[in-house]
């Protein structure tokens, strides 16, 4: 599977959206964080919901603390809200955990969950929106694996 990221933020829901596919480094972290803090809709108090289910992560601890610092030391990626890792194997839930207690002073609050209707239960938005995000979430792979092919 090729490696893609990508976000989308729902200003009207005053949520971002960030998924992640294939074999993943540091690199595509900062570069997804940083593509997405610079964009005008972005919003640090917009809750979150992160997919990692079709994600295999090349991170070590320390590089997840790396990226936990900058997280911590961002003032416009730390604003007060609630995110979701949705996530479906051992080692996500794993390296989701240590981001998460990296994180744990931070005015984000954070959970780790393996359905999207968990996700949006714990961010405070309907449970009807589950179809529609999925959907968004199809969409931003599609549209994250061609612009990545288009790299090649």
């Amino acid at each position: 599977m090729d490696k893609c990221t990508g976000y989308k933020i729902l200003p009207d829901l005053s949520l971002f959206l960030e998924y992640y596919c294939g074999q993943i480094v540091l690199k595509d972290l900062f570069d997804l964080k940083k593509k997405e803090v610079a964009d005008k809709d972005y919003n640090p108090t917009f809750n979150a919901i992160g997919d990692l289910r079709e994600a295999q992560f090349s991170i070590s601890v320390p590089e997840i603390i790396e990226y936990s610092n900058f997280v911590k030391n961002t003032l416009k990626v730390s604003g007060k809200r609630s995110t979701a890792i949705l996530t479906n194997t051992p080692d996500q839930v794993a390296r989701s955990s240590i981001y998460q207690m990296e994180c744990k002073n931070l005015p984000i609050s954070t959970k780790i969950v393996s359905t999207v209707q968990s996700a949006l239960e714990w961010i405070g938005l309907s449970v009807e929106y589950a179809d529609f995000i999925e959907e968004t979430f199809k969409k931003l792979k599609i549209d994250s694996t061609l612009h990545a092919n288009k790299n090649f």
